[in-house]
């Protein structure tokens, strides 16, 4: 299989990263001794709550964090940061990720000829003309001209 030079294999593996940007090492560590321990319920527990305490400070750190840096923007009066700002940190930022050329059985698309071929069908399929050539005429020969009167 030939991979054209701008793929890497890491590229084509669709991984997600569900980590939250207030999320921190301390709490993973705490979700994996909580993991260890489903067995017994007591500790199980224990750890559920320093999870979620640990949870709510790392996120009203990191809303603080985030606030404090939309208000230097507004200080700044720099809107269009701000308000740019203030939609990532609501969640309502769409990501800009560019998706993955399939072709008809879902597979991915490496091969540059490939994905040539596939455009074309695309575009001839978008643009396929199914009309008669000759324009449809709006000259009625049954009327009589426009005079310099009418004008």
């Amino acid at each position: 299989m030939h991979f054209n030079p701008f793929f890497r294999e890491e590229h084509l593996i669709e991984k997600k990263d569900i980590r939250k940007s207030w999320m921190n090492d301390n709490i993973l560590q705490l979700m994996e001794e909580r993991r260890k321990s489903k067995n017994d319920k007591i500790m199980y527990n224990t750890i559920q709550r320093q999870i979620r305490t640990e949870i709510r400070k790392s996120k009203e750190n990191w809303l603080k964090s985030q606030c404090e840096e939309i208000e230097s923007l507004e200080q700044k009066h720099d809107t269009f940061n701000m308000h740019k700002k203030v939609k990532q940190a609501a969640g309502l930022q769409k990501s800009n990720t560019a998706s993955k050329l399939r072709d008809q059985q879902g597979n991915i698309i490496t091969d540059r000829n490939q994905e040539i071929c596939i455009w074309t069908k695309y575009i001839q399929e978008l643009f396929d003309d199914t009309r008669s050539e000759q324009p449809p005429s709006y000259i009625c020969d049954d009327q009589l001209p426009i005079t310099s009167g009418e004008v």
